[in-house]
């Protein structure tokens, strides 16, 4: 099953990371068949991503989770599962797209990966009892097949402790209660009203409680700019400030303004199952993106 690099669930960060580390990778001389071939990487990895999402606009908290088992043609360096977040500390992306072509600007690596079974259903348990199941999902896109685990419907938060996983196991092997790490909540506390037009601007210094300095926790900020044709995507030490890098800031522009749709707090654990790495995760974010409306009078008349 030759798949694309979307996997169509949340954990991108993590998806990016990995495509990153193999597109650095010198191909070895393995097999195919998994377990890194010659150059001691590795090829078969899995991620779980438990999300919680504290939505301002509707005062809501919600919980879900989804997770992917992917081949990578060619080997991760095991360097990478040592810091996975090294490389993206303290940069920040930039995409800028057009209504004409939203897809413009997009990075689309040519990444070779093959979708692994895990079984039927990925659990996520809290303190031993059921918490979140993840059902497997499969989908074809331009012949290309997909397989994901994501969670029909978000749960209440706020996120529950102890939290675990269970991977019954196919082509990727099994998992018994592998640990997610745990995270502190997040609120973002400077700019004042983050999701306004025009909060932000290249010389904006973000705030939040609770810095951590862990090396394997990192603050994600997704900005986008007033005229809702450029975003940013910056990748922050958890030490509770951030100020936009000058290589993003010159990129940008002076005239840059826009707001901040979501922030929060994102750790990552390394579980090794044979030959293979699991990667857990756990997010606490805010969103501060404004609903959408649209007004009676762009109702389609029937």
């Amino acid at each position: 099953m030759r798949g694309t690099t979307d996997i169509g669930i949340r954990g991108v960060a993590i998806s990016l990371l990995l495509i990153a580390a193999t597109a650095c990778s010198t191909p070895g001389d393995g097999d195919g068949e998994g377990g890194g071939g010659g150059t001691g990487g590795t090829r078969d990895v899995g991620f779980v991503v438990v999300d919680e999402v504290e939505d301002g606009a509707l005062s809501t908290v919600d919980v879900s989770g989804g997770g992917g088992f992917i081949q990578f043609d060619a080997d991760i360096p095991e360097a990478f599962f040592s810091a996975p977040w090294a490389d993206l500390v303290g940069t920040c992306e930039v995409t800028t797209t057009t209504l004409t072509d939203p897809f413009q600007g997009l990075p689309i690596p040519d990444v070779g990966l093959t979708y692994l079974e895990a079984g039927a259903t990925v659990d996520v348990t809290s303190s031993g009892a059921p918490y979140l199941e993840l059902d497997r999902f499969e989908s074809t896109i331009g012949g290309d097949t997909i397989i994901a685990y994501t969670a029909g419907d978000a749960i209440a938060g706020p996120l529950a402790a102890d939290l675990a996983v269970d991977v019954p196991g196919d082509e990727f092997p099994a998992v018994v209660n592998a640990a997610l790490p745990e995270v502190a909540a997040f609120a973002l506390t400077a700019p004042a009203d983050p999701g306004a037009a025009g909060s932000v601007d290249i010389d904006t210094t973000f705030s939040w409680s609770g810095g951590s300095g862990d090396a394997n926790t990192i603050v994600t900020i997704d900005l986008t700019s007033s005229d809702f044709s450029t975003f940013v995507t910056c990748y922050a030490a958890d030490t509770g400030s951030f100020a936009l890098p000058d290589a993003t800031k010159t990129e940008l522009g002076g005239a840059f303004t826009g707001s901040v749709g979501q922030a929060g707090r994102e750790s990552t654990r390394v579980e090794t199952v044979g030959d293979a790495r699991l990667l857990l995760s756990v997010s606490r974010s805010q969103s501060f993106a404004a609903p959408i409306f649209v007004p009676p009078s762009s109702a389609v008349q029937r």
